[in-house]
């Protein structure tokens, strides 16, 4: 009896675990694998809206990068946001280049290509202007760094943003005895 019980059992288990399977794909941009797991349709509506909005901002002919595709079944969900595949997708599209929008209180100052480059800067227009003694420094507006995606070639070289963010913003430090100084 136990034994046809146990008969009965794997194939009702093996029903149960296939009813519950999903399709689960995991995605590569230009061979750099994207974090998460889409199902099928996510990804092509990913795929059109990515071509969509390529096409208005290198206002012209573009085309998808390539995009791999790995297939394979899964008892939980896709994990991954629509929205983040499609921005991976538009930035490695032809004509358009990820960037980095630099604006001091709200004023846009232009597009960095390379946020690391950016960031040194940054430190740098600070490091110039404050004593070897300060414990802090920083500036004194609001400096906002956004991503974007821009037409390929329309980035700001990064000096000239150093330069407009050393004329719109002030640089603080705070000295030893606590005193907040600007620079």
């Amino acid at each position: 009896m136990r034994k046809w019980k146990l008969l009965l059992f794997i194939p009702a288990l093996l029903l149960v675990a296939a009813a519950n399977l999903r399709p689960v794909c995991t995605v590569r941009v230009d061979g750099v694998p994207v974090e998460g797991s889409w199902s099928p349709g996510s990804i092509e509506r990913a795929g059109r809206l990515a071509l969509g909005m390529a096409e208005e901002i290198a206002r012209g002919g573009t085309a998808l990068p390539d995009i791999e595709v790995s297939r394979s079944l899964s008892i939980f969900p896709a994990s991954g946001d629509e929205n983040e595949l499609a921005e991976a997708i538009l930035c490695s599209c032809e004509g358009v280049q990820r960037a980095w929008a630099l604006s001091v209180d709200g004023c846009f100052l232009g597009w960095a290509e390379d946020i690391s480059a950016l960031s040194e800067t940054m430190e740098t227009v600070i490091g110039m202007q404050i004593p070897v003694s300060a414990i802090r420094a920083g500036f004194d507006a609001d400096i906002s760094i956004e991503p974007a995606a821009i037409p390929s070639g329309w980035q700001t070289d990064v000096d000239t943003l150093s330069r407009q963010l050393h004329e719109l913003a002030r640089v603080f430090y705070i000295t030893p005895d606590g005193a907040v100084r600007c620079a």
